[in-house]
């Protein structure tokens, strides 16, 4: 009986151990293990595949934006960037759930993802159909009968980031009901998404996991240029409303701003094989068109392009008007000459990645311009060219170098040649502002009775581009240009000095129709004689486009352009005006 007593007592205390034993495991569980160095070919996603247990409800994409949220230093500009040599913290399953229910994974940290550096691009909005990628998607929020017409299917791989619906239930009241949502619906587009997004920021712990919730609280972040943060609560809220079209839209826009490329193209193909309403159809078209552009980064790219053009011109060779000058009567080729025409012209773009940073690029151009009217058919011309040059881009800014050779043919005969280095650098700070400049040197020559035109050139220009929500999306920008030409021949009187400024822009004034412009004031101060009269420069130039694209033929632009320039000068014979009309129709090789 006592050994029986002391076996049970012993098996008591065996129980107890291992219970408690049992319980500093589970506590500590609840901290990270680490993971390391890193080796080379390891990326946060194969890292991640490795902890995540094959039966867990957790997948391995939230097991990767877990890691990456607390182990920030070893990571650059995106989560593609992990360092080698590392250790990395790993969190267990419970820390995983609490800051994806949280949303904290990205949304606390400082991460500055590049945004794209493309042209403006339209999303979908129910107020004004398509602005620019710099507005938000608030279809999820104020239009909620507007639903994909077919049953999404299963999470397909890119949906791993999404929770299951039973790790975000909670017993709350709705955000819907709440004032501060019908503020987020009223704050689109009107500047004050801050002020909204920190209201919104302080009522986290109320209302994260609420469909409506997240994405107005998405919306506030992708409106206040943080993208980057807007991806937690835009997965969640796909989640708990897989038809919401407007939520896969601005998340794949997300993707897309936080440059996860494949991510984005994902979403943008599976919500166009849904057959969505027209105009839904045309953000998801250009945005798909916009990753083709950015894939050229890392893929091999060739782009060409074919234009035929028909119009009229005012001034085909920019002549003065003047009959006689200084006693001398002018001949044909000295006076303005109007002419109807007619252009064919052929560009081709390739772009080759060497590295993930490096790429070599090779562009080419040739056309020919044909006049019709007899005094101007000795205006017509052909013109080539090709350069050729590298480009380096790290995180949101990219710096390019290019050489290049151009000829010029007049009624048949060589006119000039020109051989040109060019150098560029933009900086996209933010999904609205983009800031850039560029160097240019090079050379001009003329044909041997035109040599006194010869010169050497150099052009230097800096300035900034915003987006804005005008019309359906836009983008404006304004650059300061100074320059000058030095004149090979010592005699020649073609020196001069250029200062000016250029404003460019443009607007998508309905889904196919977009407006470009493109206008400059220069002034050019010339150090020799013309005629023993000083002479002093100032031209205005302008050109103005309309293109439409209809979404049925996606390769086919019809277009139509007026230039207008207008040079003022201190000697009549070089005052001119000319206005160019035309229609154009190209096709897009790819």
């Amino acid at each position: 009986m006592i050994q029986l007593k002391r076996s049970m007592i012993w098996q008591t205390l065996l129980i107890i151990t291992s219970l408690m034993l049992g319980s500093v495991a589970s506590a500590q569980s609840e901290y990270s293990s680490e993971y390391g160095p890193v080796a080379a070919g390891e990326d946060l996603y194969s890292i991640a595949k490795k902890y995540r247990a094959a039966n867990s409800d957790l997948t391995a994409d939230q097991w990767a934006f877990a890691i990456f949220a607390i182990n920030r230093p070893a990571f650059g500009n995106s989560p593609n960037e992990l360092e080698r040599g590392v250790l990395l913290k790993i969190p267990n399953e419970q820390q995983v759930r609490r800051q994806w229910q949280r949303g904290l994974a990205i949304g606390q940290g400082k991460v500055n993802l590049p945004a794209a550096a493309v042209e403006p691009v339209q999303v979908f909005r129910p107020s004004a159909d398509i602005p620019n990628d710099s507005a938000s998607v608030v279809d999820g929020i104020t239009n909620r009968t507007l639903a994909l017409p077919a049953q999404v299917p299963p999470p397909t791989q890119d949906e791993e980031l999404l929770p299951t619906l039973e790790s975000l239930k909670v017993s709350r009241a709705a955000f819907s009901q709440d004032p501060l949502y019908d503020e987020a619906l009223a704050a689109v587009g009107t500047g004050r998404a801050s002020a909204i997004l920190s209201r919104l920021l302080d009522v986290e712990e109320s209302y994260a996991g609420d469909p409506d919730y997240d994405y107005a609280l998405g919306v506030m972040q992708m409106e206040t240029g943080r993208p980057q943060d807007a991806l937690f609560p835009l997965l969640r809220a796909s989640r708990a409303k897989p038809n919401g079209l407007g939520i896969r839209l601005d998340l794949g826009r997300a993707y897309f701003e936080t440059g996860e490329n494949e991510s984005a193209r994902r979403v943008f193909e599976e919500l166009r094989g849904k057959n969505p309403p027209p105009r839904a159809a045309e953000v998801i078209d250009s945005y798909l068109k916009a990753i083709e552009r950015r894939a050229a980064r890392y893929e091999p790219r060739l782009v060409a392009v074919i234009s035929l053009d028909a119009g009229h011109d005012s001034n085909a060779n920019s002549a003065s008007d003047l009959q006689s000058f200084a006693g001398f009567l002018l001949d044909s080729a000295s006076r303005s000459s109007k002419s109807a025409y007619a252009a064919l012209t052929a560009k081709a773009d390739y772009a080759l990645p060497i590295t993930p940073r490096w790429r070599w690029l090779l562009s080419g151009e040739a056309g020919t311009r044909n006049y019709f009217d007899t005094d101007a058919t000795q205006f017509t011309t052909q013109q080539g060219g090709v350069n050729t040059g590298l480009s380096y881009r790290r995180g949101n800014w990219e710096l390019s170098s290019r050489v290049g050779a151009a000829l010029l043919y007049v009624d048949g005969e060589q006119n000039s040649q020109v051989l040109q280095w060019t150098g560029g650098w933009n900086w996209r700070a933010n999904p609205f502002w983009n800031y850039r400049s560029s160097a240019k040197i090079g050379t001009v020559r003329y044909e041997d009775v035109l040599s006194v035109r010869d010169v050497d050139q150099w052009v230097l220009s800096g300035g900034a581009g915003r987006r804005f929500n005008l019309a359906f999306g836009s983008e404006f920008g304004l650059d300061l240009i100074v320059g000058g030409d030095d004149a090979v021949e010592t005699t020649s009187p073609n020196s001069r000095d250029l200062t000016g400024l250029g404003l460019n822009g443009v607007v998508q004034l309905a889904p196919r129709w977009r407006m470009q412009m493109n206008s400059n004031l220069v002034t050019a101060e010339y150090d020799g004689k013309f005629f023993g009269l000083a002479r002093k420069d100032v031209q205005w130039s302008t050109v103005l486009g309309l293109q439409f694209t209809d979404n049925r033929w996606q390769k086919w632009t019809l277009g139509m352009t007026a230039g207008y320039v207008e040079n003022q000068s201190d000697i009549d014979l070089f005052e001119y005006d000319r206005l160019d009309l035309a229609i154009h129709l190209s096709r897009l090789l790819d």
